[in-house]
């Protein structure tokens, strides 16, 4: 096994399993799977779904633009998910696998919201800025009868979200199950009513 420190040029790695530290910003463009311990010091943007399969450690401020696994990764200064916009709707508007915040607009009560395929641990915010957004929604999973939100599960079995509920926090605790609680403005939290 070889370490390499990128600085300023291109590098061509023979080893897969090479032992990186990158010191310089970089962009990674292409789909890449970095499976030793690297260290990220530099300021990197990530453009496309990569795998990290070692223990990572990114010590500066980092930029993934698509959905990346991650096996293990240290994050000395924290992370920070950017907020997608989603647009409930009758067909229910899609909260894509790999997005961890949300931000909802509704423009009526009966629209919806899909979440993502539930995978364990996955969490997922959705949050409304109830001043301009004034109409609630419903929560609907990816399949409905068999993927349940705090036990409730049926054909097009949703929950009701109010229109003055500004945040709903969702995790995935299996493949068939959703937990969903509520926040209200001034930081009371309750559950979620389960889907029917």
């Amino acid at each position: 096994m070889v370490q390499r420190n990128l600085k300023n040029h291109n590098p061509d790695f023979k080893d897969v399993a090479d032992n990186i530290t990158i010191e310089q910003g970089m962009t990674l463009s292409g789909v890449c799977t970095l499976s030793a311990a690297n260290v990220f010091s530099g300021q990197n943007t990530f453009s496309e779904a990569n795998t990290f399969s070692g223990p990572n450690t990114f010590s500066a401020p980092q930029t993934f633009n698509a959905a990346t696994t991650f096996t293990s990764a240290t994050f000395n200064t924290g992370h920070q998910s950017s907020a997608n916009s989603v647009t409930s709707s009758l067909d229910g508007g899609i909260v894509t696998t790999g997005v961890r915040v949300a931000n909802i607009t509704s423009t009526a009560n009966h629209f919806r919201i899909l979440l993502p395929v539930a995978v364990v641990g996955t969490e997922v915010i959705l949050l409304k800025d109830t001043s301009i957004s004034t109409c609630g929604y419903s929560i609907r999973t990816h399949d409905p009868a068999a993927c349940s939100i705090n036990a409730g599960s049926g054909t097009n079995a949703e929950s009701a979200i109010s229109s003055t509920t500004p945040m709903v926090r969702c995790y995935a605790i299996s493949t068939g199950a959703w937990i969903a609680e509520q926040y209200q403005s001034n930081g009371n939290i309750t559950s979620v009513t389960p889907a029917a």
